[in-house]
């Protein structure tokens, strides 16, 4: 169980990390204008994940933040924005290619700190006192990133095995 100070640092690192992968399917949608759609609809959804996770600020206030919403792992989360963050400026300074691209994005999208949200959203409290139920309502046709992502990879024919 983390305290107040706790769980307001994993929030603000969870917004971190959706607005870090937001940033990164923007570029993606520069990158390549044949999926641009497709990368600009992720890109909205995951700004729609961080406008979420702001909204269980108003929780951290009234002292009944729901357990379970944040991946409470503070190390990987943090590792992983800071993997994104480095990856994105070096994809500012050289577009990467599309195949390792799209296979970063399945691999991101696979990740503790990306799935534990999705999972949330996709399962999390059915009970109606549940305030889980509130996050899954919300954020319901925003899901399935890693297997849209995994479909047009196989479109393409690419491969990709995340370590």
């Amino acid at each position: 169980m983390h305290g107040a100070k706790e769980l307001a640092d994993l929030l603000e690192e969870s917004i971190r990390l959706e607005l870090g992968v937001s940033e990164l399917y923007s570029r993606y949608a520069d990158f390549f204008p044949e999926d641009q759609a497709f990368w600009w609809q992720l890109t909205m959804e995951e700004k729609n994940h961080a406008s979420l996770l702001k909204s269980a600020r108003l929780f951290l206030k009234i002292h009944r933040f729901p357990q379970g919403l944040l991946l409470e792992d503070t190390k990987t989360l943090q590792l992983v924005t800071y993997r994104l963050a480095q990856r994105t400026d070096e994809f500012s300074a050289k577009p990467p290619g599309r195949e390792f691209a799209y296979c970063y994005a399945y691999c991101l999208e696979s990740s503790a700190a990306e799935l534990h949200l999705q999972d949330i959203i996709a399962f999390g409290g059915d009970d109606a006192s549940n305030p889980l139920r509130i996050f899954k309502n919300l954020g319901q046709d925003d899901c399935d990133h890693a297997e849209r992502i995994a479909a047009l990879m196989e479109r393409y024919g690419y491969n990709c095995l995340c370590s």
